[in-house]
């Protein structure tokens, strides 16, 4: 799963990311915080299948080009799910105007648009038929792979301006 934030977004969802406190996000302090990143990310998303929780850990956290701090998570599940279910109860966070757009690769590629009321998407890997839950074994774990982009609009943009001091771009 790869997951997109503005930097501004990041630092509201692990306030400690900003860790020198200068309003802007470093990549040394992306480093240094990713042991809270890992944490928000437990409660930002959540990840079930065929209605088991997944496990999830953050493998892999950077600033991307442009103001950006991108996170990839990886999510286990105990048997090979038909379907998933994501849920973000952490866009809440981010506030009501947030728009984001979750894009889901399964029998069928689908965006369904994201915000803190309707924080759910659901999607079938294969045909969608219920499958008998397997064990899971060393050698043998599902994976979930969703691309995730947020999109910055409305307040995410003007609470980001008013962050700016004028002159800088």
């Amino acid at each position: 799963m790869h997951l997109a934030f503005a930097a501004s977004d990041a630092a509201l969802l692990v306030p400690s990311l900003d860790g020198d406190g200068d309003g802007r996000v470093a990549a040394a302090e992306v480093v240094r915080a990713r042991p809270a990143i890992e944490g928000a990310m437990k409660s930002f998303v959540v990840v079930s299948g065929d209605g088991d929780l997944c496990d999830g850990h953050v493998t892999d956290a950077a600033l991307t080009e442009g103001d950006g701090v991108i996170v990839d998570a990886t999510f286990t599940c105990a048997h090979e799910p038909a379907g998933f279910d994501l849920a973000f109860p952490g866009l809440s966070v981010l506030g009501p105007s947030h728009r984001h757009v979750a894009r889901t690769i399964g029998t069928s590629t689908a965006d369904a648009l994201l915000t803190a009321d309707t924080p759910h998407v659901a999607f079938v890997t294969r045909t969608g038929e219920p499958r008998t839950p397997e064990p899971a074994s060393s050698s043998r774990r599902w994976l979930v792979v969703v691309g995730l982009v947020v999109a910055f609009v409305g307040a995410a943009l003007v609470r980001r301006a008013r962050r700016r001091p004028h002159g800088r771009g």
